[in-house]
């Protein structure tokens, strides 16, 4: 029996769902409550990984968020927003090939989001491809101004 199962049938909350164990794990901040989502859920609560992986970001532990975030990506792909954090994480790393690649993927859900068209651009100039770099800031400022125009 795995640690989640015999935590919760200890504490007599076999049968919680993972969705009810994150919003436990959102409401005490408490990232074990995530992971105990995660391992109920037979490593399938993309959730569970999206939270866990927030709950790192925002601790400085950027790796493990990367981590989780990959996780999460690989069994729903459409969340922008971690595509977006993932690819921030990546940069803070200096991990600027792996950070092209998901802020692209990011773009791929999202053409419009300015702020990963921007990223982009910041990630291809610290590789020193400057034309691409030029390239996706022209991209960020049209959808950025894209926001602007009146009605």
């Amino acid at each position: 029996m795995s640690p989640a199962a015999q935590w919760s049938r200890a504490f007599g909350l076999v049968g919680l769902g993972g969705a009810t164990w994150c919003c436990l794990g959102d409401l005490e901040k408490e990232p074990k409550h995530y992971e105990t989502a995660w391992e109920l859920s037979k490593h399938r609560f993309a959730r569970a990984q999206r939270s866990l992986g927030r709950h790192w970001f925002q601790k400085g532990e950027l790796a493990k968020a990367i981590e989780c975030f990959e996780a999460a990506v690989g069994i729903n792909p459409l969340h922008t927003n971690i595509w977006f954090t993932m690819g921030c994480a990546q940069m803070k790393l200096e991990r600027y090939d792996d950070c092209v690649a998901t802020f692209s993927r990011c773009i791929g859900v999202d053409d419009d989001y300015a702020e990963a068209w921007a990223n982009l651009a910041a990630a291809h100039s610290a590789r020193g491809k400057l034309r691409e770099a030029r390239q996706c800031m022209a991209e960020a400022a049209r959808r950025s101004l894209r926001g602007l125009a009146p009605p």
